[in-house]
């Protein structure tokens, strides 16, 4: 067969051992005579050929032996059987026939074993040996415990792994040099898998008893290749908040999704995801705002009302939903006779803060750095804003659902949020909040005419909690003052201080200062290969929402204790 595939061609010595092996699985060999002395190790058929002092049955797990009946989906017992095949009840009873002929064999002393586990998976006895213990007397020998005869392989890995854990203790030592010579036994490569399993303790016990953060941890800052990597790959990056704000949060989250770029898999959704829940409230608000703008309306959206529901059940329309949960979900934003919508609350107070500040919203959806097709204001442009700061620099885009103009000509940033607001101004100082302060800092840079003096989140996600929450003001601005607000949102106040010192509130543009210093720290910390887990462990965020919460192998009190200190080198 060799010579008719591989003709005069050489082959190696691999490729015949492989077809001899091969050749030898395929194949049943039967001898034609049985010795009548020694162990014999034969088929359950042929045992009834040969007569033995001693029989041993091994291997009586429940769909092994009897085996496991399976119902054909084509065919019943009836029609198999006049088709000549075998009907899953003889299974049973050809088996049942065997097993009497095995008890019935000349045998003086016959054991009966079974297996309690395969690998991890606990095994069921076979139902015979429950038959026979109604019939007839038997004896049960049970293995000794910690009988090494009758370990598997799970509880030998556990035990040397315990002793190993304990090399100090007694005798652990001589204990785990027995195990591990069971498992040389046992192991096709045991020295490769040894080798593993050493390492695999050693990353933990790092994780777990290390004083610094290793790289098993994300501390990468000690791999030249890696960090030359890094300085390549992010040196001109065009940075997104939301790529910032995911280092800021959890670096090790940013180093999954962005450079590993292991992404979780997607859901198939039969409602309406809040992705794109939020880009159609976004283009219903895009659209109707635009239109009052050119009128010379936009501060007057009240009066519009039938314009706004119009827009929106156009939008509403163009989805590819239907049914009970759909409608639902309109109402929700349209409302009825009984219940006002979001729409309606979301036009109520927003007239009520615009008279009260003489505001007018002047852009909407503003856009910089961008790509692609989608509504955005006139005065967008496509180049990234560059932030420079003593010799480096950070590229950003973005995008600015909306900006509210005073009469002094500070600027409120308004960001729209359909699902529920948690961030806070304490965020910012923490340098895991961006969207709002970088924002506005380069509004400027966007608009010479406006300084930014506000920058809050619309929450959207239902008529009775909607509202407009501040996350970062401007105390001293007059008409903001207006507001009378007490939210430790305007600053400077007693609470949001810098390094937590009472004689150092920080004032609105050295908060966005400091976030924009913020943001240079994390792209160099990011470019030197520093990818640690969050620093927030407790936070819902980290423990309930991540995407990576499943791999995470974070050590939470580590964590803990480390939070202050500067990212140091790998010694490990």
């Amino acid at each position: 067969t060799l010579q008719i595939i591989y003709g005069q061609d050489l082959i190696t010595l691999d490729v015949l051992f492989g077809a001899l092996q091969s050749a030898l699985e395929r194949e049943l060999y039967n001898l034609t005579e049985w010795q009548d002395y020694g162990v014999q190790i034969m088929p359950r058929l042929e045992i009834l050929a040969v007569n033995f002092q001693v029989l041993f049955v091994g291997g009586l797990i429940d769909g092994d032996f009897p085996r496991a009946s399976v119902k054909d989906i084509f065919f019943g017992d009836e029609v198999r059987s006049a088709m000549g095949l075998v009907a899953s009840e003889e299974l049973l009873g050809q088996d049942r026939f065997l097993f009497y002929e095995l008890l019935d064999s000349p045998a003086e002393r016959v054991f009966l074993t079974f297996p309690k586990y395969r690998d991890e998976e606990a095994l069921v006895p076979s139902s015979f040996l429950a038959d026979l213990k109604d019939v007839a007397q038997v004896t049960e020998l049970n293995p000794k415990e910690n009988d090494p005869l009758f370990t598997n392989r799970q509880t030998l890995w556990e035990d040397f792994g315990q002793n190993i854990f304990f090399l100090t203790t007694g005798d652990r030592l001589q204990k785990a040099m027995h195990q591990a010579d069971l498992l040389f036994t046992l192991l096709e490569k045991p020295r490769k898998t040894l080798e593993d399993l050493l390492h695999r303790i050693q990353f933990a016990s790092l994780r777990i008893m290390g004083q610094q953060f290793t790289r098993f941890e994300g501390n990468l800052t000690g791999n030249a290749a890696i960090t030359d990597d890094l300085q390549q790959r992010f040196k001109h990056r065009v940075w997104s908040v939301s790529q910032l704000e995911t280092y800021g949060f959890c670096p090790m989250q940013f180093f999954l999704r962005y450079v590993l770029k292991i992404r979780p898999t997607e859901k198939i959704e039969e409602e309406i995801t809040p992705l794109e829940r939020g880009s159609l409230v976004h283009k219903i608000l895009y659209r109707f705002y635009s239109e009052l703008l050119a009128a010379g309306q936009a501060n007057r959206p009240l009066e519009f009302r039938e314009r706004l529901f119009a827009i929106a059940r156009e939008e509403f329309d163009r989805m590819p939903y239907e049914g009970l949960f759909w409608e639902l979900e309109k109402l929700r934003y349209f409302g009825n006779e009984q219940a006002q919508g979001i729409f309606d609350v979301f036009l109520i107070k927003e007239q009520a803060r615009l008279d009260k500040l003489q505001a007018q919203p002047s852009f909407f959806e503003l856009a910089f750095g961008y790509s692609g097709n989608f509504p955005m204001d006139v005065h967008s442009q496509k180049q990234p804003v560059i932030i420079r700061q003593n010799g480096k620099e950070i590229r950003l885009q973005g995008r600015i659902d909306r900006v509210d103009v005073l009469p002094d000509g500070g600027a409120m940033i308004i960001d729209y949020k359909t699902g529920l607001v948690h961030s806070k101004v304490t965020d910012i100082v923490d340098g895991i909040h961006f969207q709002l302060p970088l924002y506005l800092y380069v509004l400027p840079k966007l608009n010479r005419d406006l300084f930014p003096v506000y920058g809050g989140l619309y929450q959207l996600k239902s008529a009775d909690t909607l509202d407009l929450k501040p996350i970062i003001a401007d105390k001293n601005n007059a008409y903001l003052q207006l507001l009378k607000a007490r939210s430790m949102a305007f600053v400077p106040n007693k609470t949001v201080l810098r390094n937590g010192n009472e004689d150092d509130p920080f004032e609105f543009d050295d908060l966005l200062e400091y976030s924009v210093q913020q943001a240079f720290e994390k792209t160099e910390a990011l470019r030197q290969g520093y990818f640690l887990h969050s620093n927030f462990p407790d936070d819902r965020r980290c423990s309930s929402f991540c995407d990576y919460r499943r791999i995470c192998q974070k050590v939470t009190g580590k964590l803990k204790k480390g939070r202050e200190k500067e990212p140091e080198g790998d010694d490990s």
